[in-house]
Order: C-alpha cells, then structure tokens, then sequence
C-alpha cells in the first residue's frame, strides 16, 4: 500500500471565505492523524524563504547523530 503526503491548500482560508478554517482543520487533522505529514499551498510565504528553510532542514539532517542517541 502506498501513501501520498496530502496537500493542503490555504487559499480559501488566507482569503478569510466563510467555512475555511473548519475544512483547513479537519484536512490537518486527517492528514496529521493518517500520514502524520502534509504540505501547505496557497499561502503568501516567499518561494526564497522557503528554499531556504528546506536547505537548512536538509542540513540539519545531514548532521551526524549524537552518541547519546545510538
């Protein structure tokens, strides 16, 4: 069985339409619940930003695992 990472799309919500914030929750929780990942589109964070945050979690990642934790 294969699983998609849902995409949430805020644009009803950033554009404050009646009903948004419910249907943007129940997408979170059900994706947060059965994937336990989801991307967000429709948002105004900058494209830079977040390449930026992407290469830093990257990065981050890429850290070699502390002692304490093998």
């Amino acid at each position: 069985m294969s699983y998609a990472i849902p995409i949430i799309d805020l644009t009803d919500y950033v554009a404050n339409r009646p009903g948004a914030l419910r249907s943007v929750a129940r997408q979170i929780h059900d994706a947060l619940t059965s994937i336990g990942f989801f991307l967000i589109t429709g948002h105004d964070v900058p494209a830079g930003l977040i390449g930026r945050t992407f290469a830093e979690a990257a990065r981050v990642h890429d850290l070699p695992c502390p002692k304490s934790w093998r």
